[in-house]
């Protein structure tokens, strides 16, 4: 009898364990949905990549130990340092271009491979020096890909050591690909608005007068 009842009482610890553990992994693909949904609303007409890149951090930190993130991109062959998050975790000048060997930031935008670095690594690269200064034990790198092409990195830094499980480097995959789509709008919607801004200047700097004129005759736009 009391091997039996000793059964059932460990059935039930079990049961309640594999509950707890499955409500634990759902709450965290909650977070993890919140979390792209987060980055997939963040482009709007008044967009601020540092704006996104704070509020995905917020969210970050309910499930992962994550403390920093970053993005370089990548420009004319170059990868610069473009945004970070918090700015207080600034070792390197934003501005700073990653050279093309010896950087942990450059290999990944040339393989387009995720990469790691943890604080016991000995080998010798260029963001080593920030990573320590900044106290960051883990640093996680993966690409940031747009129409099939590595446009820059999205860089998650943690003061602890931090370990991606498969399901969890799915959705970093996931979140980068939301981030680089992000990215490239903005830059888009910066160019868009810099010819805009380029085009106003030459026709209000022609001395003639000019006239754009609507097919129904309105008057849309004058030089002054």
């Amino acid at each position: 009898m009391i091997d039996l009842l000793t059964g059932v009482q460990s059935s039930k610890r079990n049961y309640y364990s594999e509950l707890k553990t499955t409500v634990d992994e759902l709450k965290k693909k909650n977070s993890q949905l919140e979390i792209i949904n987060e980055v997939m609303s963040s482009f709007t007409s008044n967009f601020s990549v540092f704006d996104m890149l704070q509020n995905m951090l917020i969210k970050l930190k309910n499930v992962y130990p994550i403390d920093r993130v970053s993005t370089a991109l990548g420009n004319d062959h170059e990868l610069v340092l473009s945004y970070v998050y918090p700015e207080s975790d600034m070792y390197l000048a934003k501005g700073t271009r990653f050279p093309k060997n010896n950087s942990l930031y450059h290999e990944v935008l040339t393989l387009g491979y995720n990469t790691v670095y943890h604080d016991d690594n000995s080998n010798s690269f260029f963001e080593k020096e920030g990573f320590q200064r900044l106290g960051l034990i883990s640093v996680h790198l993966f690409p940031l890909k747009s129409n099939g092409k590595t446009i820059g990195v999205l860089s998650l830094g943690s003061r602890s050591h931090f370990q991606c499980t498969e399901e969890d480097l799915a959705f970093f995959f996931n979140l980068a690909d939301q981030v680089a789509v992000c990215v490239e709008n903005a830059r888009l919607f910066s160019e868009v608005l810099s010819g805009k801004q380029r085009w106003e200047e030459t026709f209000r700097a022609v001395s003639d007068a000019i006239l754009i004129i609507a097919p129904d005759g309105t008057v849309v736009s004058r030089n002054d």
